[in-house]
């Protein structure tokens, strides 16, 4: 493959780096001149190429993606769900708290309730 002269060296690099990503042989690809261009590179792109290990990513990972590049909005339970365990944790023992306080007070309010009614009862 040939380049005019005015080719950036960004756009080479890009058709060795499939090149050597396909398997193909570099010599047949490209001209004498553009390996001599890349030469110094081509080590530097063949070590990565061996260190690439391709990874499926987590269908947690493209639902999140999904729903950020779409623009929606997300639920008071995703917006839970998506906080750190620590986060999590503190907010679950914050709502048990608060549960039980407002269970507390209840209570108090019936036994107050009921202690007025009861001496309501023994006045009369």
């Amino acid at each position: 493959m040939s380049y005019a002269p005015d080719t950036d060296l960004e756009t080479i690099l890009t058709d060795v780096t499939d090149a050597v990503i396909l398997g193909s042989a570099l010599s047949s690809v490209f001209s004498a001149q553009s390996l001599r261009e890349i030469a110094q590179f081509l080590p530097i792109i063949r070590l990565l190429s061996a260190s690439y290990v391709a990874v499926r990513p987590s269908k947690r990972y493209t639902a999140r993606l999904r729903h950020d590049l779409m623009g929606q909005e997300y639920t008071v339970v995703e917006r839970v769900r998506y906080l750190p365990a620590r986060v999590q944790i503190v907010a679950a023992a914050v709502a048990i708290a608060a549960g039980c306080l407002v269970l507390l007070r209840g209570r108090s309010a019936l036994l107050n309730q009921s202690a007025a009614l009861a001496e309501a009862n023994t006045t009369a």
